[in-house]
């Protein structure tokens, strides 16, 4: 199972690469994707990562206010 400390350092190196919108659409097209294709536990990982994109987020734009 991959750690929680690995799911946002990917997180954060999507935000950092793409901007977090664009991170939560990757993530959002990966998870469809690995389900589809039936890596339901693929899925699940991603799915960790999209939350990550949308808690980091939340964190920085408290920052800014």
């Amino acid at each position: 199972m991959v750690s929680q400390k690995d799911i946002f350092i990917s997180a954060n190196t999507l935000i950092k690469q793409h901007g977090a919108e664009k991170a939560v659409e990757y993530a959002d097209s990966r998870i469809e994707e690995l389900y589809h294709s039936g890596d339901k536990r693929g899925a699940v990982v991603w799915g960790g990562i999209k939350r990550a994109i949308l808690e980091l987020e939340d964190v920085e734009y408290d920052k800014r206010q």
